[in-house]
């Protein structure tokens, strides 16, 4: 008897319809990618996801590499910039996360875990 298999992958797929792989998972069907509530990075270059088991925020680079920061957090909201993310810490207050250094800055607001992030504005503007 043969196992029926399955790929799971995770892609960003840009206006052009060219596909970046940034993950993939060949194995059993309970097996596959396990991140979800993935955020693509405006550049491209990188996703911030939630990993299954454990709920930490993990960076995913378009190499398919994997860094965890070793920290829970309420929601990724969303990127400010290609470095810069920000993230619900707890009812109280909102963080910036430089994905590069992994230093967070927090911002005491009201409610924050009912702050919803709409859009990144080019710097350009």
């Amino acid at each position: 008897m043969t196992e029926a298999c399955r790929a799971d992958v995770l892609e960003a797929v840009d206006w052009s319809g060219n596909a970046t792989t940034f993950t993939q998972s060949t194995s059993t069907p309970q097996a596959g990618v396990n991140l979800y509530g993935c955020s693509l990075s405006p550049d491209g270059s990188r996703m911030a996801c939630t990993a299954n088991s454990n709920r930490v925020l993990t960076f995913l680079e378009s190499d398919g590499t994997t860094v965890s920061t070793g920290h829970e957090y309420q929601n990724i909201l969303g990127w400010i910039d290609s470095t810069h993310l920000l993230v619900d810490v707890d009812s109280d207050n909102l963080g910036v996360l430089d994905a590069d250094t992994g230093i967070l800055t927090t911002l005491p607001v009201p409610q924050a875990n009912e702050i919803s992030m709409v859009a990144t504005l080019p710097g350009s503007l």
